[in-house]
């Protein structure tokens, strides 16, 4: 299904998330060991988009999708952004461990992907179209 436009900044996050997983998700298979190097990565993406991205989906988007009847969806998607923001903090306070690392490539990958999949289609059944074009400027202001 097409992405509406309303949610296409996110989406197009969700992208560079995916495309982050991916880059540590090779290394870590090739036994590149380089730790800081990765969790430089992570900590970079994080700073520059991932934790603001959480912010608006928890302030604009979620708020509506409990609204539309996706409270249980919203409600795993809150845990989530928890278990990531304390698996960030562990990164970034050191040392780094490798299993951290992982933790947080494959719950982040899991996690675009079910917004994606499950979130996202939700929404674009269930909220009208006016309601998702408020949203979609909400959100791009947010981000402006």
């Amino acid at each position: 299904m097409l992405r509406d436009p309303s949610l296409v900044v996110l989406s197009h996050q969700h992208q560079h998330a995916l495309a982050l997983c991916v880059r540590v998700d090779r290394a870590l298979q090739h036994g590149e060991e380089g730790r800081e190097e990765l969790s430089s990565d992570i900590l970079g993406l994080w700073a520059a988009e991932i934790e603001r991205h959480f912010v608006a989906e928890e302030k604009m988007l979620f708020p509506v999708c409990r609204k539309a009847g996706m409270a249980q969806l919203v409600n795993e998607l809150l845990a989530e952004h928890e278990d990531l923001r304390a698996c960030v903090k562990r990164i970034d306070v050191g040392p780094v461990r490798l299993e951290d690392v992982r933790h947080f490539v494959d719950t982040l990958s899991a996690h675009v992907r079910k917004e994606e999949r499950q979130l996202f289609e939700s929404c674009q059944k269930l909220i009208g179209p006016a309601e998702l074009e408020k949203l979609g400027i909400a959100i791009r202001e947010f981000f402006e």
